[in-house]
């Protein structure tokens, strides 16, 4: 439903990427940290310049859909 591709995995962090749109991250990077919450950090990267737009961290587990859904303004549901 979001477009979502090039999921990349690398130890605790995973990494994809959704359409562009506008200003807003079109690169996501999801990373399980030691207490058991998550940081996400939304990139935009364009013409290989890559610059990071927005860094939640603390994230639960329960939040997740709503704080993608605040960075990059897509619904995860119908």
């Amino acid at each position: 439903m979001t477009g979502a591709r090039d999921f990349t995995s690398c130890g605790p962090q995973l990494r994809f990427r959704i359409p562009a749109r506008g200003k807003r991250p079109n690169v996501i990077a999801v990373t399980l940290e030691g207490d058991d919450t998550y940081t996400v950090t939304g990139s935009v990267l364009r013409k290989l310049t890559f610059t990071t737009v927005d860094v939640r961290q603390g994230v639960y587990a329960d939040n997740l859909r709503s704080v993608f859904t605040a960075m990059t303004g897509l619904a995860t549901s119908l």
